[in-house]
């Protein structure tokens, strides 16, 4: 016998498909994390927000804030990552 179909079909979302792009020649890091993020159509006060909370290094706050402005799964801990990396780094 075989086992039932899946219960509830999911398309994938092309957006999570498409790779993070690295910084053109002349963005900051900054300007970078606002631009997926403003790509999402995040709004300014919680893009500056979420940018304070990795300035701050709060990563559980950075991530909060990702999940509420709409990243999940993969494209969620890419951004967290490139925010702990953003954070280390001297280029803010």
């Amino acid at each position: 016998e075989e086992p039932p179909g899946p219960i509830m079909a999911t398309k994938p979302n092309p957006y999570l498909d498409k790779p993070l792009h690295k910084p053109r020649q002349g963005e900051s890091l900054k300007q970078w994390f606002d631009d997926r993020l403003s790509d999402r159509s995040v709004p300014k006060f919680a893009r500056d927000k979420i940018w304070e909370a990795i300035f701050n290094k709060d990563f559980g706050l950075v991530s909060t804030g990702l999940s509420a402005a709409g990243f999940d799964g993969a494209a969620k801990n890419a951004m967290v990552e490139t925010a702990r990396v953003l954070a280390e780094s001297r280029t803010r």
